[in-house]
């Protein structure tokens, strides 16, 4: 499953950053508060690895210019605005895998794409040209079985996208690079890690000595 396109809204410095694709390498440029870190952050939030990093607050993160006047259609009924907006494009296993659980009334082409929607409400609202407007809600992405709010669905459709919640990638955000000193003790590393003492320099160490040793296992096989 790969994101291949992006729009953010209503978050901070952005208004709308439009539509956008993204490639194996996508490079943002602009000048400084213009929106890069935003657009980041706002993505990030969409499905974090860290869990309690994921929520959206109207009070921090609305766009100030306008949050009074948000604030007064919240108050007025209207449902809470739209942040993240994302595509991907499934890959051929994952289609095949699709087309054994949801069966032949759903042809490749209705396969292909799912896009997922996060805003103020904080819910992960999941949609595709087979499926719509369904939240994922437990820790394990199972699905909230409301049939009052969300489409109902068939079994084997259930059966679809609870295999699609769990390929949903995770984003990892960071904006800090740690450095490795020349040199290291050893032993002293294994100290403090032990002691959950270390250095902001250890963490690219151990990063690279947990890569070799498990190149070497793969290798082994």
């Amino acid at each position: 499953m790969k994101l291949t396109k992006v729009r953010i809204t209503n978050f901070q410095s952005i208004q709308d950053s439009t539509e956008f694709s993204i490639d194996d390498v996508t490079c943002l440029v602009g000048k400084n508060e213009s929106g890069k870190t935003a657009l980041l952050k706002a993505l990030y939030r969409l499905n974090p690895i860290n869990e309690e990093d994921g929520d959206f607050t109207a009070i921090v993160d609305y766009p100030r210019r306008t949050l009074r006047t948000y604030e007064r259609t919240i108050d007025d009924g209207e449902p809470p605005a739209e942040v993240v907006q994302a595509t991907y494009t499934l890959d051929s296993e994952e289609i095949d895998t699709l087309k054994e659980l949801c069966g032949p009334e759903y042809p490749e082409d209705k396969l292909s794409n799912i896009t997922l929607h996060k805003g103020y409400s904080n819910k992960l609202i999941y949609n595709s040209s087979y499926i719509s407007n369904r939240e994922f809600v437990d820790k394990d992405l199972s699905v909230n079985a409301d049939e009052n709010t969300y489409y109902g669905l068939s079994t084997n459709s259930e059966s679809g996208l609870k295999y699609l919640t769990a390929r949903v990638p995770k984003f990892l955000y960071f904006d800090e690079y740690y450095q490795l000193k020349g040199h290291e003790n050893i032993e002293g590393l294994i100290k403090r890690e032990a002691n959950n003492t270390l250095n902001e320099s250890d963490h690219p160490l151990l990063g690279l000595i947990h890569l070799v040793f498990s190149q070497q296992l793969f290798d082994s096989y």
